[in-house]
């Protein structure tokens, strides 16, 4: 089953407006101008160069924003595309597809006026958007060949449920809650990607060496794959009921291992020298770092738990949200996966700013506020450059002519 195939799709109605014939154009460039704005915004209210417009906490406000706005555009956009391949059905597109925007952008609104608007109205406009997308997914999840990927809705329930977790703190005062929804949400999102990663990146392998070296055997042992996503689901549980605990770190560390030994199994070699193998990696890499740093953090060891959330978050998912980001909107508009260089530049961006963000209560406490704007600026830098060089590409038709 490849995420990515473009070649299989049945043929759709073209739409007059090419930004709503698939869903990837509109999210892609909704999260990473969303990315790259907020966090910019955010930062000057967080150091009171302006007040703040959200009732919420400035630093609940952050990740929420990160999670369910940002990571979750990007989600969106992926969900929307792939699951059309996966059962070979009509994607969402036109008038569905719009609504579906509009949740995401309403719930943002709300969020941003959350200080004027009631708190049950800011939370029912923002939980709007998982159930609208699971409504728009339906069809397609539920057409022949497609129902095993009905798993989706799971995972959309989840992130609903994190989501609600944090509302429910601002509804009804239940202190922590907020917090225990955006690990949540973080740690779904290091799923994902763990799942999605084990999909495309041994895709992608094998079509670069299909071309030299003929059929090889395939890249990945199921034992292995299902190691690699069991151990993360048990970390995400445990961390739910005794978060904190040396158990846990040492559940985090195993998880971390396994992880490291799935790669190896790949083989990738001297292919890491393509930039879209390479990202791929290193998004992982991140990932991997961030387990390792959670499992040091449960065991009472020099890093805060803190580094281990950054590294994930700003390493992990937003490395692998550029690198998946640049390779499906090249792929889906009938392009090569040949990134340009200064695309693999802000890949580069991405990864000094998760270290400085990670290293700052570390290596950088006298100098944390300078920190902090430093790994912004990188950050902030990184997905502008993604949204001036894909604008053009998500914004026209494909040069192809073919609709998508």
């Amino acid at each position: 089953m490849d995420l990515l195939t473009i070649t299989s799709r049945p043929e759709i109605e073209k739409e007059k407006f090419s930004l709503l014939v698939h869903g990837f154009r509109p999210f892609f460039l909704l999260a990473s101008g969303y990315g790259s704005v907020f966090l910019s915004a955010w930062l000057v209210f967080f150091f009171d160069a302006a007040p703040s417009p959200a009732s919420f906490r400035p630093v609940i406000w952050h990740g929420h924003e990160m999670v369910f706005g940002f990571a979750v555009a990007a989600v969106c956009g992926f969900l929307l595309t792939a699951s059309s391949t996966w059962s070979n059905a009509l994607p969402v597109t036109g008038r569905r597809l719009g609504v579906v925007v509009w949740a995401w952008v309403a719930g943002r609104a709300a969020m941003w006026l959350s200080a004027l608007l009631p708190v049950f109205a800011v939370a029912l406009i923002d939980l709007a958007l998982m159930p609208v997308l699971a409504a728009a997914l339906w069809p397609v999840l539920t057409a022949q060949g497609s129902r095993k990927n009905l798993v989706f809705l799971i995972v959309l329930a989840i992130f609903f449920t994190a989501n609600l977790m944090v509302h429910l703190e601002s509804l009804f005062g239940i202190g922590g809650l907020s917090e225990a929804g955006l690990r949540l949400g973080v740690y779904l999102l290091a799923a994902l990607i763990i799942v999605v990663i084990g999909r495309i990146a041994p895709t992608f392998i094998t079509v670069e060496r299909l071309a030299v070296e003929g059929p090889k055997a395939p890249l990945t042992r199921p034992v292995i794959e299902w190691l690699a996503i069991g151990s993360v689901a048990m970390l995400i549980a445990a961390n739910l009921v005794d978060r904190g605990a040396s158990w846990v770190g040492l559940l985090a560390l195993a998880a971390a291992a396994i992880q490291i030994v799935r790669i190896f199994t790949w083989r990738a070699g001297s292919l890491l020298l393509k930039p879209h193998l390479a990202a791929l990696h290193l998004g992982y890499g991140w990932i991997i770092a961030g387990l390792v740093l959670t499992g040091i953090a449960y065991l009472d060891g020099p890093v805060p738990e803190v580094s281990a959330i950054h590294a994930i978050t700003v390493g992990g998912i937003g490395t692998m949200i550029l690198a998946v980001m640049s390779i499906v909107s090249l792929l889906h508009t009938g392009r090569p996966a040949q990134i340009r260089p200064v695309v693999v530049f802000s890949y580069l961006l991405i990864t000094a700013a998760a270290f400085v963000r990670a290293a700052a209560p570390i290596l950088f406490f006298e100098s944390y506020k300078e920190a902090l704007i430093i790994s912004g600026a990188l950050w902030t830098a990184a997905f502008g450059i993604f949204l001036s060089v894909y604008w053009p590409i998500l914004t026209r038709p494909r040069p192809d002519g073919i609709p998508g």
